[in-house]
């Protein structure tokens, strides 16, 4: 929720996008909705838009949470950056960790499966859809393995949904350490990638028909999106 909202702002939008309408709700409820069982939540913010904390202590309250679940920060490095800022805030970094888009919402999912699976035997958490853009990034992967992610490069149908999972928050900032000195914009998918390259395990859903992802990204992705809510309404 770090970003800088530029692609909506450019076109009028004055509010932050996890704020805007949907499902007669906000895109945050939604995502955290369904996002199912959580034990501890951080909502990490651009503090530019610490003016609408209201609106999203309120969006958040009917799920349990409050403004002590809010973190707001300055301008990051990037995803990834923004991503081990809101780990460090956790009580207990070595329990699994997740991390999600404040953009996509995905459906069909179960954290609590996920993460027995992290337990069990993997070391990282990939969630995918069958995706086109080049905005996303992209995984190869056998028998749900996955063996390579690069950010922006479609090397095969499976595009990150942008939820990631990992054994413990502690293992992420370990791998995100050891990048966070490069120049340039540091993806999630950087972090992973070096995982893959030390024999990590590295594990994706299998996509099923009760799974669905609702990317919410641009504005135009946005507007088609509640057209077709309002046709399926009529």
């Amino acid at each position: 929720m770090a970003g800088y909202n530029t692609r909506f702002h450019d076109v009028g939008f004055d509010i932050p996008k996890y704020l805007l309408p949907w499902n007669d709700k906000t895109i945050i409820y939604d995502i955290l909705k369904n996002l199912g069982w959580v034990n501890q939540l951080i909502l990490v913010a651009n503090k530019r838009d610490i003016y609408f904390k209201d609106q999203l202590v309120e969006a958040i309250k009917p799920l349990g949470w409050n403004d002590s679940n809010i973190l707001y920060i300055g301008d990051t490095k990037g995803q990834a950056h923004t991503a081990a800022i809101g780990i460090e805030q956790l009580n207990n970094k070595y329990l699994p960790t997740f991390v999600h888009n404040a953009d996509t919402i995905i459906k069909g999912r179960r954290i609590d499966f996920i993460a027995d699976d992290l337990t069990a035997k993997h070391d990282a958490y990939i969630d995918v859809f069958v995706g086109n853009s080049p905005k996303y990034s992209y995984v190869r992967a056998y028998e749900n393995t996955v063996i390579e992610i690069v950010e922006k490069k479609q090397i095969s149908p499976y595009a990150s949904s942008g939820f990631y999972g990992f054994l413990t928050g502690h293992l992420y900032l370990e791998y995100y350490n050891k990048l966070a000195e490069k120049d340039g914009e540091l993806y999630i998918a950087d972090v992973i990638q070096s995982m893959i390259q030390s024999n990590k395990q590295v594990f994706m859903n299998p996509l099923g028909s009760n799974q669905e992802t609702i990317v919410l990204g641009s504005p135009q992705e946005y507007g088609i999106e509640i057209a077709r809510q309002t046709l399926g309404a009529k």
